[in-house]
C-alpha cells in the first residue's frame, strides 16, 4: 500500500501483475490455494473454552489456520445490528462496509450489545447448528 501522490486516499498496488486502485474501490484477486473440504469431510465440533481471537486457535492444541477460521463482527449501524462475516486473516475495510450497507453512520457493537443481540460475548460468536 502506497500514498497516493494527489491527496490522503491510499492505493493499492501489485507489482506482480500492475493492478492498482483506491483502497476503497480495490477487489481482491486473490487465488485461494485452500483446498475446500468435500461433501465426504466431516465437520469437526470441539471445545474451545478461554479462546477468544483468531489467533489463540492457530495455535497448538487446535492448530486451525487463521485463513480456514471465520471471523465474526458485530457493528451497530443506524442503531441495528450489522453481522460481519470474514475470512480470519482478513481485516475488515470500513469504507467498503459504508458502501456495502448503506450508510456511514456505524461502530463497533459494545460487549453488552453483542450480549443483547446474539446471547453470546465477543470472542465467542461463530455458526452454531442447532440440534
Amino acid at each position: 500500500m502506497v500514498p497516493a501522490e494527489t491527496g490522503e486516499n491510499e492505493v493499492v498496488y501489485c507489482e506482480a501483475c500492475g493492478y492498482a486502485a483506491n483502497i476503497e474501490k480495490a477487489t481482491s484477486g486473490v487465488t485461494s490455494n485452500i483446498q475446500h473440504p468435500t461433501s465426504n469431510i466431516q465437520l469437526e465440533k470441539f471445545p474451545t473454552p478461554g479462546v477468544v481471537t483468531i489467533e489463540a486457535l492457530t495455535k497448538a492444541p487446535y492448530s486451525v489456520p487463521a485463513n480456514r477460521q471465520i471471523k465474526t463482527l458485530v457493528y451497530m449501524a443506524d442503531s441495528k445490528p450489522v453481522i460481519i462475516l470474514i475470512r480470519g486473516d482478513d481485516q475488515l475495510n470500513e469504507a467498503k462496509l459504508a458502501g456495502n450497507i448503506g450508510t456511514t453512520v456505524f461502530r463497533p457493537a459494545t460487549p453488552e450489545e453483542c450480549v443483547a443481540t446474539l446471547g453470546a460475548h465477543p470472542g465467542s460468536l461463530g455458526a452454531v447448528a442447532a440440534h
